[in-house]
């Protein structure tokens, strides 16, 4: 049976979410390529990276919607021919490999930190996205 969606709440969240979630993603692998230097954190750096996670929001938002909206289209209409891929694990591993697909396409080899959070951010919003289908 066809799914039962309200796809469009689902998007809308990725995509707000999804300039916040790389801002995130990048920091953490960032700081996980610093090791074993000891990493400070002040309370002036969590300030400027709340800050910073505003017009993340904005220019993510612009950034991922289209593909949010590509690649839940697509995965809605796997998941109605497919009854596997209806599995949220499937669009989690779908959306990194999209977003594997596009660092690649964009040489983000040159910026592990920023590839590992374009794959991150990819599979995040795929799990988003997937909260709002409902197959019956």
């Amino acid at each position: 049976m066809l799914g039962q969606t309200r796809l469009g709440r689902g998007i809308g969240l990725a995509s707000l979410a999804a300039g916040p979630i790389f801002l995130t993603a990048n920091a953490a692998a960032w700081m996980y390529l610093q090791i074993p230097k000891p990493i400070a954190i002040g309370p002036s750096d969590l300030l400027l990276f709340v800050g910073l996670c505003i017009p993340a929001a904005v220019f993510g938002c612009i950034l991922s919607i289209l593909p949010n909206l590509i690649g839940s289209g697509l995965m809605v209409a796997m998941g109605d021919a497919l009854p596997a891929a209806r599995s949220p694990e499937v669009w989690i591993v779908a959306g990194g490999l999209a977003g594997l697909g596009i660092a690649a396409a964009m040489s983000f080899a040159q910026s592990p930190s920023s590839g590992f959070a374009l794959v991150a951010t990819s599979a995040i919003c795929a799990r988003i996205c997937r909260r709002s289908v409902a197959w019956a």
